[in-house]
């Protein structure tokens, strides 16, 4: 183990983990930093995927109304304007009350066209076979 000076009393004394913890947390966080680069697009998992690909077209969301007014104001015009210029995408959103929620889903199942996403607040297993597998992206 290295010797280090760490202008205590007791002159030199091994590496504390204190010290350990320190340089550690800094590797960690030059590491990441590293990979936020665009032009070195990686993280902690390897190359990102989808580095350079951009979204295109139209986004339809269907969401319950949220018991928040103020929540669903947010969402509609910030955190999805912001996206939706950040990645080429015209969002739309629709909100439902959460009873009908089941029955809307049913019919655009049915008529095979609708929403793209739907936010549903307890996902029904009757819709599982119309669900795209999004593993390959969760376990990113």
């Amino acid at each position: 183990m290295a010797e280090v000076t760490d202008g205590r009393e007791g002159g030199s004394s091994a590496l504390t983990r204190e010290d350990l913890l320190k340089r550690t947390g800094a590797a960690a966080f030059a590491v990441s930093m590293f990979g936020a680069l665009p032009d070195k697009a990686l993280g902690f998992y390897g190359p990102l995927k989808y580095a350079n690909k951009q979204l295109s077209g139209e986004l339809k969301i269907l969401q319950w109304t949220h018991f928040v007014p103020s929540y669903d104001q947010w969402l509609d015009n910030t955190y999805l304007k912001q996206w939706g210029e950040k990645n080429d995408v015209d969002v739309k959103i629709d909100h439902i009350s959460a009873t009908f929620l089941f029955s809307t889903a049913s019919s655009e199942v049915a008529a095979q066209s609708g929403h793209d996403l739907y936010q549903f607040i307890s996902p029904p297993s009757s819709f599982q076979k119309q669900v795209l597998p999004l593993n390959d992206i969760v376990q990113e």
